[in-house]
């Protein structure tokens, strides 16, 4: 049975799964389940992801001078209830991208600070469950000055804004669906060719269904990228400006081994895009509620 004081690490695990790819940041902070007032969750994950096919604008291709591209990340990041109707959220990962082919250095660094607020200004119980209508708002910003105008990098390197709106239905007995979507507007970018870029903005929508239960929680989702500008992978072309698209489906499996501790696990893939990798992503991590604190 669906319990609302215990399923928290295992919630915790399907908005982590999100957060840890490079080019993903706010969507994954931010999944449909309040924390609950006083209660904080930390978790630190380990993602791997890799491809050797690209799409160059929408075109699917190879490129022997790159071969694969493999990025790991090791993230942390917490959760806190301020309010039973008020979290706060922040992540921070470092991410190692390198290639097996061509001359591109590997090259490793903490790459974005991203915070999140979430509120629920409405909600309604039915006998058989409850629904969640949600806004959250998100800002991330590069801590290290790492490359962003190669294809071997670990992100945009640019200061975005996040703003989305977030609806789920959970039933009492652990079924759940919910769907988002939202907005990031994204600024410039120095780059090491002297000059400064745009990169774009993008909408994003997704949905996610599962169930939620007292010891496990399960689930599948799908991502889609909309960019609202940019150019296309080219020569002379910053890759900070390109525009990227994608749609990403997968799965998150969280367990939960002893009161307060749980294991995640999940996987990933990228089933069309624009101007990015057609990768493929396994991840794994740790989960833990910290005491109660009592909130406001």
């Amino acid at each position: 049975m669906f319990d609302p004081m215990n399923i928290k690490s295992c919630c915790i695990g399907a908005a982590l799964w999100l957060c840890l790819a490079p080019a993903l940041h706010a969507q994954g902070l931010l999944g449909g389940f309040m924390q609950g007032a006083g209660r904080t969750t930390v978790a630190l994950s380990y993602s791997s992801e890799w491809y050797d096919k690209y799409y160059i604008a929408n075109r699917e291709t190879t490129n022997p001078g790159l071969g694969t591209i493999s990025t790991s990340s090791v993230s942390m990041y917490a959760v806190s209830g301020i309010t039973s109707w008020l979290d706060v959220v922040a992540n921070v990962p470092w991410v190692r991208a390198s290639s097996n082919a061509g001359f591109w250095a590997p090259v490793g660094a903490l790459q974005d600070l991203s915070f999140a607020l979430r509120a629920r200004p409405y909600y309604t119980t039915f006998d058989d469950g409850q629904l969640d209508v949600m806004v959250a708002g998100a800002v991330g910003f590069p801590v290290t000055n790492y490359p962003t105008d190669q294809p071997v990098t670990v992100g945009h390197g640019a200061t975005s804004i996040d703003g989305r709106v977030i609806v789920q239905y959970r039933a009492w007995s652990g079924p759940f669906i919910s769907a988002q979507a939202g907005y990031i507007g994204r600024g410039k970018v120095s780059v090491d060719r002297g000059f400064d870029v745009d990169v774009p903005d993008a909408f994003e929508i997704s949905a996610r269904a599962g169930i939620a239960l007292t010891s496990w929680y399960g689930d599948v989702w799908v991502q889609s990228q909309v960019a609202q500008s940019g150019t296309s992978i080219g020569p002379g072309v910053a890759f900070p400006s390109n525009g990227q698209n994608f749609v990403r489906v997968g799965g998150t499996l969280v367990y939960n081994l002893i009161p307060n501790f749980s294991l995640m696990a999940g996987i990933a893939g990228t089933l069309d895009g624009r101007n990015v990798g057609q990768a493929t992503r396994v991840s794994g991590g740790i989960i833990y509620n910290l005491p109660v604190w009592g909130g406001l």
